[in-house]
Parts: C-alpha cells; sequence; structure tokens
C-alpha cells in the first residue's frame, strides 16, 4: 500500500534521536521531508524507491514538526471546541452536525495529512460551529444563541 507503517517508525525513530530542545519544540513547522531525508534516505530510496515528504498522519506529522507543545495546543484547541459547542449548542442540530463533521476530520487525520482542500473547509466549519454556540448579551443579560 502506502507504506504508513514504515513512516511511522521511521519518523518515530527520527524523533527519539532528536536533542532534548528539537523534542520539546518539534523539528520545524513543515519539515518532515527534511528529516526523513537527512535520517532515512539510504532506506526509502532502496527499499521503497519513495521519499517520504509526509507522516501521512497529522498527529504524528505535528508531533516531529512543532513539537509536543505544538500538538498539545492543537488538540486542546479542537477538543475544547467540541466541548463548548456540545454544551452550549447540545439542541441545535446545525451545531452538532458541524461537529460530527470535525469528528470525522479528527479520525481521517490518523491515516492521512491536512490537504490545502480539506483544512480551510474544516477550520471553517470549526468557526461556524463556535459562532452557533456563542453567548450573546441583550440588556443587560446574557443569553445563548
Amino acid at each position: 500500500g502506502t507504506h504508513r507503517g514504515a513512516i511511522w517508525r521511521m519518523g518515530l525513530e527520527s524523533y527519539r534521536d532528536f536533542p532534548w530542545l528539537q523534542k520539546l519544540f518539534g523539528y520545524g513547522p513543515d519539515t518532515f521531508g527534511i528529516v526523513m531525508v537527512n535520517e532515512h534516505y539510504q532506506e526509502m530510496t532502496d527499499l521503497y524507491r519513495e521519499i517520504f515528504d509526509s507522516a501521512h498522519n497529522e498527529y504524528l506529522q505535528y508531533f516531529i514538526t512543532i513539537g509536543p507543545l505544538g500538538l498539545l495546543s492543537y488538540l486542546t484547541l479542537l477538543i475544547s471546541s467540541g466541548i463548548r459547542m456540545v454544551k452550549r449548542a447540545g439542541q441545535n442540530p446545525y451545531a452538532m452536525a458541524i461537529l460530527f463533521a470535525l469528528i470525522c476530520y479528527g479520525v481521517q487525520a490518523f491515516v492521512n495529512i491536512n490537504l490545502p482542500i480539506a483544512t480551510p473547509v474544516m477550520w471553517t466549519l470549526l468557526m461556524m460551529g463556535l459562532a452557533e454556540s456563542r453567548e450573546i448579551e441583550t440588556k443587560g443579560s446574557v443569553e445563548e444563541v
């Protein structure tokens, strides 16, 4: 298939060998391909005749490129947004539909990369879901929309 297991293994092996500062903050945004070429070029070309420039796992990609702190920040944003949508807009079918679309995106991110065509749609849906669950002030009191 697509050698995802090998890519994930090589990515984690590379991360294991990072200096402590890179283990904390990652190698740098969008540098997965550089890490693979620097650390595993021979293996990629000999065994698979390919150069892997993506982890094909959004979370692993972020873990290696922006570190565990960056990944944790990203996941905190997504999870807290989902919780807010459930708490504040639990009876709103539009917000729930958006939340389920975001959950689907999150699940597929385990075996895929963020794509320039799909990721902006995900962020737009996230903003729409949060807008559906916002609080508005009306004449001195706070109401939920």
